[in-house]
């Protein structure tokens, strides 16, 4: 009865514990905007978090633990409006999520964190391990499955709540059985042995090279190839299934190291070369072998660990080991890899250094170098030494022409030349996604999706026809600033933009803004937009939604509300809804039918002859919606499983 109460207890800890990483995550994007850097900060907090929960359960009593418990329900209940504290003025992105979301959620996380390890040890085993990562998965595939699409966040926050209470009893429960067992059993002491420095640090090393590769593959998925909510949930999947296969344990073929050295070399050269490659082939391909490669890495160094792992006596400083490791890990990718590299370069750097601190593992370990030296051991050596060289290709390949390369917290910038028929021809882009083109020869050409012939040049002309006085016109989302090309002199185009260095390097690069009447305002679209008072635009233009990365607080009921503010009943709003990954008609279609605008949808063919993209636009007008119901977000319930291309 004792085993179940203490194994259900810290099934339910595991499970709450990811269940509000996503959830917490979301309720962010309407105050930071950027999913992808949103999720990476908020990734970090957790690993920080868990960290003091970890360093607090090392000398934890169960009376203790009892209060904090209780301290724990107190500051849920008192912050029941969920992880929404709005963020000091002038502090860096990363340290404004940690900021908020530590005054949210700090507390209860860090109080469920360190309920695993007590548990553990008050129950002297490490089976429980295995049941609190079980936990932690499913919470993780129910969100994006089950959680999201049905349940809104205010919802999920009382869910959540109600879980977090339900957990409270629980620990107090084990607390009694604990401190009501003899004498010999109690745990009611802190950490008996301290294990020696050498296993401290070797813990730590693999524990922050997990880590590492967890951000910097995550940071590679969101940012570089596609970024989907539920694909920030696949790699920590994979990083607690690692945790669960290692710890469990067993004499299967697949557990062998000798069978993950040999794959290493293959999915690393996988990974790596469409990390070289990248939009020149499918994104499903760069995915697949992303992850393929993080799982085969996590095996080897959590492997390490679990074949390392000291006695129960020393459970506790074994998981802080881990702890401490994970926040380095956390901290290297989200705040010392931007500073370090102007690209995402660690995703390769730390490909090569987990092989070579195998390889030198094993031979320093006699592992490798066993007697009798078999074939399989020299087939480990030349797949680890292969694996350590095979990155190294990456930094001798580069897009060809860069002018200026930029990292921030909002991913990687970079504007590049390469010459073509007509020309030079110079491409901003944000990590894969392009924001932009101009031939230096032609530069009063409008190029990509911001040609004459696409929906919004289009509508652009529609309402200067109309109003020979001149336009106003609101645009969210700047690029290379293509659009400001259709701006006679007396419009008005105003700009929104999140990333400062976007409007930095398009007025150094481009010449679209020069000698118009144009204004940018830097922030988040949104926040930006409710701050001021009415604008009055005759045309509103939100072409935030080319990346995979989508905003997706732009696209729901209360920003629609907030757009139709800003425009003058009888103007228009544009969308831009080219997408490859996402199916975004039905959103616009759910917006049209709340603000009851007339839809109408323009699609536009490539031109390579003057530079001309593929686009899909949506113009939302005066007059009565007609049409299929669509989809409408709002910012407690959005779901893009349902409108996911490759569902």
């Amino acid at each position: 009865m004792k085993a179940r109460l203490f194994a259900s207890t810290a099934f339910l800890g595991s499970f709450l514990l990811f269940l509000v990483e996503p959830m917490a995550a979301k309720q962010l994007l309407p105050v930071y905007g950027g999913s992808a850097a949103v999720w990476s900060a908020a990734l970090l907090f957790f690993q920080l978090a868990l960290l003091a929960g970890y360093a607090y359960a090392t000398w934890a009593k169960p009376r203790l633990h009892a209060a904090m418990a209780c301290v724990m329900v107190l500051s849920v209940i008192l912050r029941s409006s969920g992880p929404t504290v709005a963020p000091p003025a002038g502090i860096a992105p990363v340290l404004s999520v940690l900021w908020s979301l530590t005054l949210s959620i700090g507390v209860p996380f860090a109080v469920i964190a360190a309920g695993s390890t007590l548990l553990q040890r008050w129950a002297g085993s490490y089976k429980l391990y295995a049941i609190s990562n079980i936990g932690s998965l499913l919470a993780l595939l129910a969100y994006p499955l089950v959680v999201e699409p049905w349940i809104g966040l205010q919802g999920q926050h009382w869910m959540w709540t109600g879980g977090v209470l339900l957990y409270a009893a629980l620990i107090l429960v084990c607390v009694v059985c604990v401190r009501s067992a003899p004498p010999s059993a109690s745990a009611d002491q802190g950490m008996q042995q301290r294990p020696g420095m050498s296993s401290l640090l070797w813990w730590t090393t693999w524990a922050a090279l997990g880590s590492a590769l967890l951000s910097a593959t995550t940071n590679q998925i969101c940012q570089e190839v596609a970024s989907i909510p539920f694909l920030w949930i696949l790699p920590l999947a994979i990083y607690l299934a690692s945790f669960i296969a290692v710890f469990q344990g067993g004499n299967h073929w697949w557990m062998r190291p000798s069978v993950w050295n040999l794959l290493a070399p293959v999915a690393i050269g996988a990974a790596v070369s469409f990390y070289v490659a990248g939009l020149q082939f499918s994104y499903a391909y760069s995915l697949t072998a992303d992850l393929a490669v993080l799982a085969v890495c996590l095996m080897l160094c959590h492997g390490e660990l679990a074949s390392s792992k000291p006695p129960v006596a020393s459970l506790g400083w074994f998981y802080l080991a881990i702890a401490v490791g994970g926040a380095l890990g956390g901290v290297f990718t989200a705040i010392l890899a931007p500073l370090l590299f102007r690209t995402f370069a660690e995703f390769p750097i730390l490909l090569s250094l987990t092989a070579a601190l195998l390889l030198v593992r094993g031979l320093v370990s006699g592992r490798l170098m066993a007697v009798p030296f078999t074939i399989l051991n020299r087939a480990q050596i030349f797949a680890l030494s292969a694996a350590v060289l095979i990155p190294f290709g990456t930094f001798n390949t580069g897009i060809e022409g860069v002018l200026e390369e930029r990292r921030s917290f909002y991913g990687v910038l970079r504007v590049s030349e390469r010459s073509e028929v007509q020309g030079p021809l110079r491409t901003f882009t944000h990590g894969q996604t392009q924001h932009g083109t101009q031939f230096v020869n032609h530069p009063d050409w409008p190029t990509t999706y911001y040609a004459e012939t696409s929906g919004v040049a289009h509508a652009i002309g529609d309402e200067q026809r109309i109003r020979s006085g001149g336009v106003k016109v609101g645009l969210i989302g700047l690029g290379a600033g293509t659009l400001a090309h259709y701006a006679r002199p007396p419009d008005l185009f105003r700009f929104y933009e999140l990333n400062p260095d976007v409007e930095a390097m398009s007025r150094r690069y481009f010449t679209y803004l020069e000698g118009k009447n144009v204004e940018v305002v830097l922030g988040d679209a949104r926040v930006s937009l409710a701050a001021e008072p009415a604008q009055h635009y005759d045309l509103l233009v939100v072409d935030a939604f080319s990346s995979d990365s989508i905003p997706v607080h732009l696209l729901t009921r209360e920003a629609a509300d907030l757009y139709a503010r800003h425009v003058k009943p009888e103007g228009a709003i544009v969308i831009h809804i080219s997408n490859r990954v996402l199916e975004l008609e039905p959103v616009t279609r759910g917006i049209a039918r709340h603000l009851n605008r007339r839809f109408e949808r323009t699609r536009s063919g490539d031109q390579p002859s003057n530079g001309a993209a593929s686009s899909v636009w949506v113009r939302l007008m005066p007059g009565s919606y007609e049409g299929a119901k669509g989809i409408l977000w709002t910012d407690a319930y959005s779901s893009l499983w349902s409108i996911l291309k490759i569902r």
